[in-house]
């Protein structure tokens, strides 16, 4: 008997309108029981791409551990500027209803968050700024060094208009995120402290391909992280921005924290 898949539909004020999410709940264990890993997308991702690009069923099986994927478009999830409040639901409505429907832990020490691209970042956004919600954070090709990816010239007039674009919707006009809480090298330096509960206290994960388009940003995220005491694992190949890594990664850091 292998890990049930529970497509969820909820209705929640915070977005107004219905959502939808996954959960991946392995077989013969006790909801309360187990650890939970929240698993997020990247850009123009959804709640399904974990699952139908990897093999997270099994994992989740596997290290008998719950996954939730929640869906929160293409946010950075941040409380949008122009746009919904993906981070404020993200931590307060969406883990109240997801422990309260499946009985999972609100414990610090049961609860993980990880994700690729724009989800490795808001894993770590949510985590930086929640230590005292999650023990785990991981990053699998992440936007890490938001300060500079946010004003980042590809040369790609249509590309760069709609980057532009799109980071106006979250942050507003002529954003400067160097300093703010959606700055994680500036989290990281004043080694924000909720509840007695620090980034440092975190076991960081950050994985980045050399040959990725965000490697340097990951090197430069890495540089800071160690300068500022981070319990980090760090992980690099020769891999590119692509599924076939994610999946391998996934397998990797769930093998590190979870047998």
């Amino acid at each position: 008997m292998g890990a049930s898949v529970i497509n969820c539909k909820f209705d929640t004020n915070l977005l107004y309108y219905r959502d939808e999410c996954n959960v991946i709940l392995p077989s013969s264990v006790n909801s309360k029981n187990i650890k939970v890993l929240y698993l997020l997308h990247g850009m123009h991702g959804t709640c399904h791409d974990w699952i139908t690009y990897t093999n997270i069923a099994r994992l989740a099986e596997t290290y008998k551990v719950g996954v939730v994927c929640p869906n929160a478009k293409n946010s950075f999830y941040a409380d949008m500027k122009y746009g919904e409040p993906f981070y404020t639901f993200l931590t307060t409505d969406f883990m109240a209803y997801i422990q309260q429907t499946f009985g999972f832990s609100d414990k610090r020490e049961d609860n993980i968050i990880a994700g690729l691209s724009m989800g490795g970042y808001g894993a770590l956004k949510i985590a930086f700024n929640n230590p005292d919600k999650f023990c785990i954070a991981g990053s699998f090709s992440g936007v890490l060094d938001i300060a500079n990816i946010s004003s980042l010239v590809t040369g790609n007039e249509a590309n760069d208009r709609k980057n532009t674009e799109l980071f106006r919707n979250i942050y507003g006009e002529n954003p400067n995120l160097a300093g703010s809480d959606n700055d994680l090298i500036s989290l990281m330096k004043r080694n924000k402290t909720v509840r007695g509960y620090s980034i440092k206290d975190l076991k960081v994960y950050q994985y980045c391909g050399n040959t990725d388009f965000l490697y340097q940003f990951n090197l430069n995220f890495k540089k800071h992280a160690e300068k500022a005491g981070l319990d980090l694992k760090y992980a690099t190949d020769g891999g590119a921005h692509e599924w076939e890594r994610w999946g391998e990664q996934i397998t990797l850091f769930m093998k590190e924290y979870l047998q």
